[in-house]
Order: C-alpha cells, then sequence, then structure tokens
C-alpha cells in the first residue's frame, strides 16, 4: 500500500464527513442572505425578536403553535449578533450542517 493510499484509507471517511459537512454549509448561503424571508420564517422571527426583546410571545394575540426550543434558539442568536434576516436562518443552517455530521 503506497503512502496516498494509506493517507486516502485512514482519512477518507474523515475528510468525505468534512466535505459533506462544507457542502451543507456553503450550499444555502446564497439563500440565506440573498433571498427575503418566507412567510412562516418571518413569523417565526418575530416571535423570536418578542423573546429577545424579554417579552412573552405566547400572551401575544397570535397564538403559538410550535415548541419553543427553536424560537429560543433564534432569540439567543438575535441577541448575540443582532436582528437581520440573515441572523434569523442561522439556526437553521447550523442545525443542516449539525444533521449532515451526525448522519455519518
Amino acid at each position: 500500500m503506497s503512502v496516498p493510499s494509506a493517507l486516502l484509507h485512514r482519512y477518507g471517511v474523515p475528510a468525505a464527513v468534512g466535505l459533506a459537512v462544507l457542502v451543507a454549509l456553503l450550499l444555502p448561503l446564497n439563500l440565506l442572505a440573498n433571498q427575503p424571508l418566507h412567510h412562516d420564517e418571518a413569523l417565526y422571527a418575530t416571535w423570536a425578536v418578542t423573546l429577545a426583546a424579554g417579552d412573552d410571545p405566547w400572551l401575544s394575540a397570535t397564538p403559538i403553535d410550535k415548541p419553543p426550543l427553536f424560537l429560543l434558539l433564534v432569540a439567543g442568536v438575535f441577541r448575540l449578533l443582532g436582528v437581520t434576516e440573515t441572523v434569523a436562518r442561522l439556526p437553521s443552517l447550523l442545525a443542516t450542517a449539525a444533521i449532515v455530521m451526525l448522519t455519518y
């Protein structure tokens, strides 16, 4: 077995997983920044902004029928990085990369 094939055999799977995660992160970047929010994304972002401001969106006029973890994650990212459309999509992008990594 030559040195390059030994390296490929040794690092092939981690390199493939790394490449898959990299593709999962880079592929949606164009959509992340250049597309307007879909109506449900805008609604979730509105709820997350309310949470980030310290208010309780569950007491608002619009009933929330979604589990709170995603909204809490987006609200936390809003508090760290500010409120923008790109930041609203960041937790979903990172979750996508994590799912790809966990698959392998």
